[in-house]
């Protein structure tokens, strides 16, 4: 069986991967069993941790994204992505209860990463979505010294000197920094 490295995203719902070939990102939703060719659809009766686990299986590389409405459903499917040999988690910033500092922000993200301490761990930055208007230049700043397993994020803000800055800035720590605003590509 052949494998691809891919991200795996979303939980609750079918979960939806995006698998690379050469210049080209397919998305998919659907159980893995199907033909990727033939994923429009959810056409599975299983749990979503179920197929989460089937991906993970025929993926070189899986990073799950384990963000939830509270921090205690977060741990438990960032504990599951340790469990299913996963290669990293991310999350996004609770978008219920917004965390409006920068210090609860990161005790949520740190409690989140503890739950699968060796995992690398991922920042999911969407503004635009969770409401959470802290920078990411302010997020980064000391992060290392409260999550030592923190290995990047997603940028997925308008704002590109915040993005060019945090590149720039942050190159001697050698983050990954993946930009996820499609319209600005």
């Amino acid at each position: 069986m052949s494998r691809a490295p891919g991200i795996l995203a979303s939980w609750r719902r079918a979960p939806s991967l995006s698998v690379q070939k050469g210049s080209q990102t397919a998305r998919h939703t659907c159980h893995p069993e199907v033909p990727l060719g033939n994923c429009f659809l959810p056409v599975y009766k299983a749990s979503p941790l179920t197929v989460t686990r089937l991906w993970a299986e025929r993926l070189d590389q899986v990073i799950i994204h384990v963000g939830a409405l509270s921090l205690k459903e977060s741990q438990e499917l960032a504990q599951h992505a340790a469990e299913i040999g996963a290669d990293g988690i991310a999350v996004i910033a609770p978008f219920f209860l917004k965390p409006w500092t920068k210090d609860i922000l990161i005790n949520f993200l740190k409690e989140v990463a503890a739950a699968a301490p060796a995992l690398p761990f991922y920042y999911y930055h969407i503004p635009a979505l969770t409401g959470v208007k802290i920078r990411a230049e302010e997020l980064l700043d000391g992060i290392l010294d409260k999550i030592p397993t923190f290995q990047g994020l997603k940028f997925s803000d308008t704002d590109l000197l915040d993005f060019g800055q945090r590149v720039d800035q942050n190159r001697q720590q050698q983050f990954a920094f993946l930009f996820g605003v499609d319209e600005y590509l």
